[in-house]
């Protein structure tokens, strides 16, 4: 069981790589076209606690993951490593996935309605040691997945938004998600794309990872062609 960390400073809030040790500071690079960047939620990096349920020690693997949408103003919990890179009162995006979310097998368009982007202000640290930390945030807006079209104003590529040498992962209808590039699984890049009614696309989700960071992109890129 790893003890608890104290840092030189309260608000001194970088983590180091399990792996090589190494403390990790946020890099992400902004890709042409999207208006920002959210931690990624996903499976053992960060994620969000049910409402209503009690924080775990720091140590546990054992508790709920949150599926429902969080209103404004909520304060809710997060569990966050590397390369969360944040101090106290900072305001910063992080990712709301459901749990099921994590496998590609059972994606279908209800599941994928249950993420978003959601914007967030760092309240509070509950606990945390080297690698990880239990902290509190207050929401300040909320984006959900089938939104992120129309919250932000369309970004035109002249170029098609996906070729034909990228890997379909999952399609929905609705939604395509696609493995844009990968280096043996240790690096690459993916994006989420959602189909409208009137049955234009628009990139709105692209995700990048790497040995000490995972982000995801957020805007509405549609193409011109």
């Amino acid at each position: 069981m790893r003890g608890i960390y104290h840092s030189e400073t309260e608000n001194d809030m970088r983590f180091k790589c399990g792996c090589c040790g190494e403390t990790v500071k946020k890099e992400p690079k902004i890709p042409e076209g999207f208006v920002g960047w959210a931690y990624c939620c996903d499976d053992c990096i960060m994620e969000w606690l049910e409402s209503g349920e009690e924080i775990p020690h720091i140590d546990s693997e054992s508790w709920i993951r949150r599926e429902k949408r969080p209103e404004v103003d909520e304060i809710c919990c997060i569990r966050v490593r590397k390369p969360f890179d944040e101090e106290i009162g900072d305001e910063f995006y992080m990712q709301l996935k459901s749990p099921r979310d994590y496998y590609t097998d059972e994606m279908t368009d209800e599941v994928i309605a249950c993420g978003g982007i959601i914007k967030c202000r760092f309240e509070s640290v509950v606990s945390r040691d080297e690698y990880i930390a239990w902290i509190k945030v207050r929401v300040l807006e909320v984006f959900m997945n089938e939104e992120l079209y129309k919250a932000f104003d369309e970004y035109e590529r002249e170029e098609p938004l996906v070729s034909e040498f990228e890997r379909l992962n999952y399609d929905t209808g609705k939604w395509r998600g696609l493995l844009l590039w990968d280096g043996g699984g240790d690096i690459g890049e993916y994006c989420d794309i959602y189909t409208d009614d009137d049955g234009r696309e628009h990139l709105v989700l692209q995700g990048f990872w790497d040995y000490h960071n995972e982000y995801v992109y957020f805007g509405n890129i549609v193409s011109k062609s």
